[in-house]
């Protein structure tokens, strides 16, 4: 489990921990690679859904709408957010091998491939409990399929119990940690479900700043519903066109996915557009169904220019928008910030850092074990070991770090006149001042 979080498996910690001796240390690079990996693996999986379901074009396209993947969602696929990209590609597995078992001729699907996709299930939402919302739709449909055979139930079954062990076996020596909600969260069924059709799916696909307002106020909803119309004419595509009983699976699941995850009262949150990645296997497929029956199979200058101008839209109204301030700041270094306030903190002889959950934890990652971060006790707290360290130190040796969006003197350790204040990037940083007293505050566990 990640600390603060009872409900998420963190397998990225485990990929990741190797690099940090192949690279003698800490390093963001490979950190980010991880994630980028699983968007690979995600990719490549849904290549044989739609040459499953379609055609080898259609798997093309699938693979290149999610690999040059779009807006907000371009941002995830290079962030080290534990259990989403690999959320992603396990589903997304588990897509591809639902469809198998609903393929298979008389006898019906091996036990074996049946406890592969129960143990994928089980793997999902072991990773993440949004993820249900795609495999109980998923695993519905399987078990149904094998209802008259009492051996193919257990093995989905079993391989579901199996894949999620972990999580049921710590729960049960926990007294089940994971039932309770983090952050108690407003908003309706309605209005969760009014977020996902306005909000989320703009922003996930690039439409919408993190803000939720639109990058351009016409061109913007323009996309959208073109984005909207093409998904529908893909479905209605291989409703007609595919005869493979797996395609039931898409159906299956596009058409409750988001009533599903309308349930989820966390899932109202919308500005990084994280879960639209819930869904995103199944849309990109019925996108790319659309793409490919558009751009038909002959004459050729048909095919070519319909793929060419879907490319063209692809990467300036979806991509381009969110991606051009990175794109804008080519050549710059985007971990230069962490490394200046490192080396402030080492020439300062500081190796304790106090503060809001975004501006510490970077910190503390970049410090390389040289620095021990600690977080605002209203944040959650991942490293309870790091966080009683830093509460130990004495106020006087502990730098206390912002972000320039959150910054509240009332959490300082000790009065605002004993730090030297500078800023850094978008980060605050409060140093003690030499022969600064100890004047009692609140402490970092408190």
């Amino acid at each position: 489990m990640l600390g603060g979080t009872v409900y998420t498996f963190p397998v990225e910690a485990y990929l990741y921990t190797p690099f940090t001796y192949l690279f003698n240390g800490a390093s963001v690079v490979p950190l980010k690679l991880v994630s980028t990996l699983s968007w690979v693996g995600a990719a490549v999986t849904l290549y044989f859904i739609g040459r499953r379901l379609i055609g080898e074009r259609a798997g093309l396209i699938a693979a290149a709408l999610c690999w040059i993947t779009p807006g907000a969602l371009m941002v995830l696929s290079i962030t080290a957010y534990p259990a989403y990209a690999s959320g992603l590609f396990v589903t997304t597995l588990a897509f591809l091998v639902a469809t198998i078992v609903l393929d298979r001729p008389a006898p019906g699907p091996s036990r074996r491939l049946l406890v592969l996709f129960g143990a994928l299930a089980g793997l999902a939402f072991w990773l993440h409990p949004m993820f249900l919302t795609v495999m109980v739709p998923m695993g519905a449909l399987v078990l149904w399929t094998v209802r008259r055979r009492i051996d193919a139930i257990v093995s989905a079954i079993g391989g579901g119990i199996i894949g999620c062990s972990p999580l049921l076996l710590w729960n049960a020596a926990n007294g089940w940690p994971s039932l309770e909600t983090p952050v108690k969260v407003p908003g309706t069924y309605t209005d969760r479900l009014r977020t996902f059709a306005t909000d989320l799916i703009p922003r996930a696909f690039g439409l919408k700043d993190s803000g939720r307002a639109w990058f351009d106020d016409f061109w913007g909803p323009v996309l959208y519903l073109a984005l909207l119309a093409t998904i529908m004419f893909g479905l209605w595509t291989i409703a007609r066109h595919c005869t493979a009983r797996g395609r039931i699976v898409l159906f299956v699941v596009l058409g409750s996915v988001f009533f599903l995850m309308a349930l989820l009262r966390n899932l109202i949150y919308a500005n990084d557009g994280r879960y639209a990645m819930i869904s995103l296997p199944f849309v990109l497929i019925a996108l790319a169904a659309g793409i490919d029956r558009l751009a038909g199979r002959r004459p050729p200058w048909r095919v070519v220019g319909v793929l060419t101008l879907v490319a063209a839209i692809w990467l300036v109204g979806f991509v381009r928008p969110n991606a051009q301030p990175f794109l804008d700041a080519r050549g710059v270094d985007p971990n230069a910030q962490l490394d200046q306030i490192v080396d402030v903190l080492d020439e300062r002889g500081i190796n304790r850092v106090y503060g809001s959950y975004w501006a510490v934890l970077p910190v503390d990652f970049a410090g390389d074990n040289r620095i021990v971060g600690g977080v605002f006790p209203f944040w959650p707290i991942r490293f309870p070991d790091r966080q009683r360290i830093v509460g130990a130190a004495p106020p006087e040796d502990v730098a206390v770090i912002y972000m320039n969006y959150d910054e509240d003197i009332a959490y300082l350790l000790m009065p605002p006149e004993q730090y030297e204040r500078i800023v850094i990037g978008e980060r605050v940083v409060y140093l003690p001042l030499d022969g600064a007293s100890a004047v009692a505050s609140p402490s970092p566990t408190g």
